[in-house]
This record gives C-alpha cells, sequence and structure tokens, in this order.
C-alpha cells in the first residue's frame, strides 16, 4: 500500500485539512514557506498539527526547491528538514 505526503494551504490549520492528515493512506505533512513566516508560528502550526492529529506524522519543511524542464518532462527537487 502507498502513502501520502500532503500540504497545507495557509498558515493555520483548517478542519478539513486535520481530516485529510487522519486519513489512513497519509503519512505525514510537507510545509512551504506559504505556510509560515517565523519560527515562533511554524512552531505554534506544528504544535496545533500534533494536538490536533490524533495520529504520528512525519512533518517536513522545504527550505529550497529547484524545477528541471527537459523537453516534455520536468523534476522537482527540494530541500527539505525534518521536524
Amino acid at each position: 500500500m502507498s502513502t501520502l505526503l500532503i500540504d497545507l494551504e495557509g498558515h493555520e490549520l483548517k478542519q478539513e485539512e486535520v481530516e485529510l492528515l487522519e486519513h489512513p493512506l497519509v503519512a505525514g505533512l510537507i510545509l512551504f514557506t506559504r505556510n509560515f513566516y517565523d519560527r515562533q508560528q511554524v512552531q505554534a502550526l506544528i504544535k496545533s498539527i500534533r494536538q490536533r492529529v490524533k495520529k504520528p506524522l512525519l512533518i517536513k519543511k522545504v527550505v529550497a526547491c529547484n524545477v528541471s524542464v527537459k523537453g516534455s518532462l520536468s523534476s522537482l527537487q527540494c530541500k527539505l528538514l525534518r521536524h
């Protein structure tokens, strides 16, 4: 069975996102720069996620991404930090 990493829409966790994160196929979460603006806020967001989602999750923060396009193929490489 495959598992998924998903992302959030904004700076705060929505109830719909809690429900998605609790889905059995979701193993974790990627936080992009659109999800945080400073260290204190991202710590509060992660605390909220841990309190509201009742299962262990892998949480990664994206610090840089590169997109490369070769013909009709494209790839996305991101440097992630584990939290």
